[in-house]
């Protein structure tokens, strides 16, 4: 009994060894395998550049600066600047400005340029497609720095062509009517620019800008008032104005019988008279004051008396408008009337507007142009 028992134990304990033997097997059987990390690779800037599309249009970039510094550089040459917005006294120059030779080089330059923008920048990726910014961000700053007052403007024209390329490289196809939109996009960029440039120079320094409307207006004003006396001075009022305004019937009608009775009646003595007696010397009066005589006469003399009001009143002009001090009181009382001097307040953001309106109707040339220019060298491309 004893050896049996002694057997049955020794196999309970070989039960236990084997599971305790088994039992790191299994542990080692149900952990979790080892965690996997997905390995996201980034485009390189030499897989950029060995793109077989950027390395074909790579060429375009070069042509991109050289025609983005001469469009810059015939833009400066135009002369446009914020204070153009509030001189008043050289609308006319700055009018022919619009139409310059400068303007009209720096409208075909920079439509090309955009144009070219839109070419690189279809089938390319996000990052190539910006290379473009570069590109302009050079020759921008350095004519920036020759050319100090455009430094803001060149600044913006290099982003609105790096942001043509860019609207160009989400374009599925390339026809006039997506050069035409990358374009449109492009410039709708550069209005904002324009609208953020004028906003902040101008209220940097708006009663300088004040101060030259008010006084390019007071330079103004004397040649206004001159032209004004001239015209006075040189209005013709003669006889022959008056007979035709005052005609030989208009004359007769303009003095009755009962005017003319009225007044021989307050003559002392008269009103013991009958009534057809003082009626018919009423008449006689009359017909004497409208005889063709009488109406020679008064023609004469107010032609006379209207030459020389005239030219009083063309020397009185003419003084007036020379006194200085008078314009300029006359304009600061202008500035204060509740219909204009919101506009003063907020002359930076009026101005910011008038630039922005004005950029946008460039912008409709540019893209016509652009486009155009675009769709022409696909053409030619293919």
């Amino acid at each position: 009994m004893a050896a049996k028992k002694k057997t049955g134990d020794s196999m309970v304990q070989d039960l236990e060894k084997m599971k305790l033997e088994k039992a790191p097997t299994e542990k080692t059987a149900s952990s979790p395998a080892p965690h996997k990390t997905m390995d996201l690779k980034v485009p390189s800037l030499s897989g950029m550049v060995l793109d077989p599309n950027f390395k074909l249009k790579a060429p375009l970039l070069v042509l991109i600066l050289l025609f983005f510094s001469f469009a810059a550089f015939l833009f400066q040459n135009v002369g446009f600047s914020s204070v153009d917005l509030v001189d008043v006294s050289r609308i006319e120059f700055n009018l022919a400005k619009i139409y310059s030779l400068s303007m009209i080089l720096f409208l075909v330059l920079f439509s090309l340029v955009l144009a070219l923008a839109v070419h690189y920048g279809y089938k390319q990726n996000m990052f190539t497609a910006l290379l473009a910014f570069p590109v302009t961000l050079l020759p921008a700053v350095v004519l920036g720095v020759l050319y100090a007052p455009y430094f803001g403007v060149f600044l913006a024209m290099a982003v609105a062509v790096s942001s043509v390329a860019f609207f160009a490289a989400r374009s599925d196809h390339f026809n006039f009517s997506a050069a035409y939109g990358a374009v449109g996009k492009g410039m709708l960029v550069l209005v904002v620019l324009a609208f953020l440039l004028t906003f902040f120079k101008v209220s940097a320094a708006p009663a300088f800008y004040q101060q030259t409307f008010l006084s390019s207006t007071l330079a103004l004003v004397p040649d206004v008032g001159g032209q004004v006396a001239s015209l006075i001075e040189g209005f013709q009022l003669d006889e022959g104005f008056l007979r035709g305004a005052i005609s030989k019937k208009t004359f007769s009608d303009s003095v009755s019988v009962e005017r003319v009775q009225s007044a021989v009646e307050t003559i002392p003595g008269l009103t013991s008279f009958n009534q057809s007696v003082r009626r018919a010397w009423a008449e006689n009066v009359k017909a004497a004051m409208t005889s063709d005589a009488a109406y020679n006469e008064f023609i004469a003399l107010s032609a006379a008396s209207i030459q020389q009001v005239q030219a009083s009143v063309a020397e009185q002009v003419a003084n007036d408008t020379a006194s200085e001090a008078a314009l300029t009181q006359a304009l600061n009382q202008v500035t204060e009337l509740p219909a204009v001097k919101p506009v003063f307040d907020n002359l930076p953001l009026v101005l910011a507007v008038a630039a922005a309106s004005m950029v946008s109707l460039l912008g409709f040339f540019f893209k016509l142009f652009a486009a155009v220019f675009a769709w022409l060298l696909q053409k030619v491309m293919a």
